[in-house]
């Protein structure tokens, strides 16, 4: 979402594979960045889903201020000339400054995908959220549940009822003839609670403590 002062608070572009997105969502921002002081791209925020997406933006946005600069014409400076209301020498003139800064504050080219968005408020709020500096954000599931399945394997013999659960959990793997790989199916089991069948009952879990009513709500949940 883009949008400028006077403007409506949300603008919505519904469009399939290949019918211009990135084109509109450009013009948008160029719309921002042209439209104001020379170095307002510095307070435009893009969000996008994936890196390939990232960088098709920005090489998209500068193709088009190389263009306005150098004073072509092309359908898309008409169309941002006459929303702007500028004249062509005004535009090529705001096109080649906008350029100049946006080249030499590159960092400053707020274009980042979703994760990277949310990892950079993070890092700014480490010392608040009781964060260490050198922590990573992890989005793939299986890494995760990889190294919390080997911590909780390193924790064997040192918790009595980790400990009874995992004995218990792998005599009834071995009885059901399932993987030998106690740590696979470890990993299997737990990615139980990355869906939605767990949300119903994880409230249930938590306030539970005894190692047996834990124990019955799992059963329930993998039957």
């Amino acid at each position: 979402m883009l949008t400028t002062p006077n403007s409506k608070p949300f603008h919505v572009y519904r469009s399939s594979a290949g019918s211009g997105k990135t084109r509109s969502l450009s013009k948008e921002y160029l719309k921002l960045a042209l439209g104001f002081r020379s170095d307002y791209f510095k307070h435009i925020l893009a969000v996008t889903f994936t890196n390939k997406a990232t960088q098709e933006m920005k090489d998209r946005i500068l193709q088009y201020l190389i263009a306005f600069s150098s004073g072509k014409e092309n359908e898309l400076a008409n169309e941002l000339k006459s929303e702007l209301a500028l004249d062509g020498i005004s535009f090529q003139d705001r096109s080649k400054e906008v350029l100049t800064l946006l080249l030499h504050n590159y960092s400053r080219f707020s274009i980042s995908t979703i994760d990277a968005f949310f990892q950079k408020v993070i890092r700014s709020f480490t010392r608040e959220s009781g964060l260490m500096g050198n922590f990573r954000l992890e989005i793939d599931h299986d890494v995760v549940l990889e190294e919390v399945i080997s911590s909780l394997l390193d924790d064997m013999g040192k918790d009595p009822d980790l400990t009874r659960w995992v004995l218990e959990f792998s005599k009834a793997n071995l009885k059901e003839e399932g993987n030998w790989n106690i740590t696979y199916e470890l990993i299997s089991f737990a990615k139980e609670i990355l869906k939605d069948d767990f949300r119903l009952i994880e409230n249930e879990v938590l306030q539970r403590s005894s190692h047996e009513q834990i124990k019955e709500i799992l059963q329930s949940l993998v039957e």
